[in-house]
């Protein structure tokens, strides 16, 4: 089974989706014995954000959707409570709104050098954009993300001059494009079904199961 996720470190629903879906799927594995994968796809939201930012969250999305700064606030309040939910924690007080596109492209390149460690990677940048108010556009930010998760002595410029890597980020949106993905996160089995949205672990164990007992979703509740 082959499972893709379309997703962007700043995005909160995309955090708590894809942490919910690997409830799901370490229990499907240790159910029926397999080792299934989550492979990310690069999908940036806002791809025009900037490297450094004084702006808070809240400022920033009040520009984008040109609304008051307590509506801006408030947009952010069920993001919040169903990352509780699930677990996390996200502080929005914290949150530095830059771009994710280094992020994106290491992410890529842990995935394709590093795959082991790429899922401990991906969660680490959500919980340093998400929790703990690190700017995830940093290079030595993102060196320090990589050490943590045991990957050393890695120049980050060297990822970042790869054409190789722009490549394949440029392809992750084409590919998107070609879903019709408009949002994320958005889960795609075998290239041929998807579900889209932050779904409970409950919700994405049947998908999962679904696809690999009938091998499509049709029918499914």
């Amino acid at each position: 089974m082959k499972i893709e996720v379309w997703s962007d470190f700043s995005c909160p629903f995309c955090y708590i989706g894809v942490h919910n879906f690997y409830l799901a799927l370490d229990a499907f594995n240790a159910e029926h014995q397999t080792e299934a994968m989550l492979l990310f796809k690069a999908y940036e939201l806002s791809p025009d954000a900037p490297f450094e930012t004084e702006l808070s969250y809240y400022e920033n999305l009040a520009q984008k959707y040109d609304v008051p700064l307590d509506r801006a606030k408030a947009m952010t309040d069920n993001a919040v409570v169903y990352a509780k939910e699930a677990g996390l924690t996200i502080d929005f007080d914290k949150v530095i709104p830059v771009t994710t596109t280094i992020a994106h492209r290491v992410a890529i390149w842990v995935q394709r050098h590093h795959l082991d460690k790429s899922r401990a990677f991906n969660m680490r940048l959500f919980k340093g954009y998400f929790a703990k108010g690190e700017n995830i556009a940093d290079d030595q930010v993102l060196a320090a993300i990589l050490a943590e998760v045991g990957i050393e002595a890695i120049n980050i410029a060297d990822i970042l001059t790869d054409h190789t890597i722009s490549q394949a980020k440029d392809v992750d949106l084409a590919e998107a494009m070609g879903f019709g993905i408009k949002s994320v996160p958005f889960f795609v089995f075998n290239r041929t079904d998807a579900v889209a949205g932050a779904q409970t672990p409950v919700n994405f164990y049947q998908v999962i199961d679904k696809i690999h007992t009938t091998g499509t979703t049709e029918g499914l509740q």
